[in-house]
């Protein structure tokens, strides 16, 4: 099953659900995204317990950085954290 909604100004919410029959378990997927002209934010939250964030910023009009996280919510829920590794991306269009 999946659902997704955006509205006119570029904000998103979506979810996918997914039924194994080999081993009887649902898989599910929440993502969100907000567009704010220069900026974004996204998030995809999974039923494992990960998250993965997005922040992206457009420079001018030819230069994007993106930076982004994942997350272990069921480690951060306990009071651990056993990684939290970021990306960092840079596009050059011309």
């Amino acid at each position: 099953m999946i659902a997704n909604y955006k509205n006119a100004a570029g904000h998103e919410i979506g979810t996918k659900m997914n039924y194994s029959k080999l081993d009887y378990r649902m898989n599910a997927q929440l993502v969100g995204k907000v567009d704010l002209g220069d900026h974004s934010l996204g998030m995809k939250l999974y039923s494992t317990g990960v998250a993965n964030f997005l922040f992206g910023w457009k420079q001018n009009s030819a230069t994007t950085v993106h930076i982004g996280t994942e997350l272990n919510l069921t480690d951060f829920a306990k009071g651990k954290l056993t990684k939290c590794p970021l990306a960092f991306q840079f596009d050059v269009n011309y």
